[in-house]
């Protein structure tokens, strides 16, 4: 399957979205077309939305402390914790990425912040069950 690539800007009133197919952002057409509209003036931004991509060596670290890698928009990326809510659904809160809204519940995501994503979901769980703090529960049905 081939991935699909999501040029995505602010025209001043709305985000506008337009979609390219291609196994990479040059050859389906979506980074000259991003080109184009640097050029005047836009703030624009190229998403993947089938395949992640892992960090490259000379993106190692975050420029900033309290970035994640987006495996999706290929940047260091902060996470906010937000919903997204639709006329048929609404998510739970999750930490999500501000630019494609991709959750730390994606795999890729957890698979290439391993240390964020340890810490997070460790002090959810702590802050879930504070009374255990810590300590390994046994299951209270094979007790008996």
């Amino acid at each position: 399957m081939e991935n699909a690539w999501n040029v995505r800007w602010n025209d001043g009133e709305k985000i506008v979205i337009k979609v390219f197919e291609g196994d990479s952002p040059k050859g389906s057409g979506a980074v000259p077309f991003a080109a184009d509209l640097r050029k005047h003036g836009f703030h624009v931004d190229v998403i993947s939305r089938r395949r992640a991509f892992p960090p490259p060596a000379k993106y190692a670290a975050p420029d900033q402390i309290g970035m994640l890698w987006c495996p999706y928009c290929v940047k260091w990326r902060a996470f906010e914790e937000s919903a997204i809510r639709r006329a048929e659904y609404t998510t739970p809160v999750l930490l999500r990425c501000t630019i494609c809204t991709i959750s730390v519940m994606d795999f890729y995501v957890r698979h290439y912040n391993p240390i964020f994503t340890e810490r997070y979901f460790t002090a959810k769980e702590m802050r879930q069950n504070p009374q255990q703090n810590g300590k390994q529960v046994v299951n209270a049905r094979r007790r008996r």
